[in-house]
């Protein structure tokens, strides 16, 4: 199906600090304990915060389903992960929220990765 006038997302971003990616599976216990440690902090912005905590198991549901959005070009959802893949920053997605061939851009970034964004050298 698709997203009128979106070209298909790419699975995998890489930057000089990130990797910007789809979510797998094998991202659940990173991403429990990201949320986990930043749920007050989230809880303001982030309506999903309501169903926490959630176990490893329900994440490994949520991976699957974002992969299964991303592949049928409905829902792009990324986790953002540090250079080396160990460690789970935070997420964004574009979400087909406000009407034909528009995405809204969402995201979270962890409690304790604020304000790391830029950096003078």
């Amino acid at each position: 199906m698709g997203i009128e006038g979106v070209r298909t997302a790419p699975y995998r971003i890489e930057t000089e600090r990130l990797v910007i990616r789809c979510y797998d599976p094998h991202d659940a216990p990173l991403l429990v304990e990201a949320v986990t440690a930043s749920v007050e902090h989230l809880r303001p912005w982030m309506p999903w915060i309501r169903f926490e905590p959630q176990s490893v198991e329900q994440r490994v549901e949520f991976c699957r389903g974002a992969r299964a959005g991303f592949d049928a070009d409905e829902n792009y959802t990324y986790g953002v992960f540090t250079r080396d893949e160990s460690r789970l920053l935070g997420g964004s997605g574009l979400h087909p929220r406000g009407g034909p061939a528009s995405l809204e851009i969402g995201y979270w970034v962890r409690s304790d990765a604020l304000r790391q964004g830029s950096r003078r050298r």
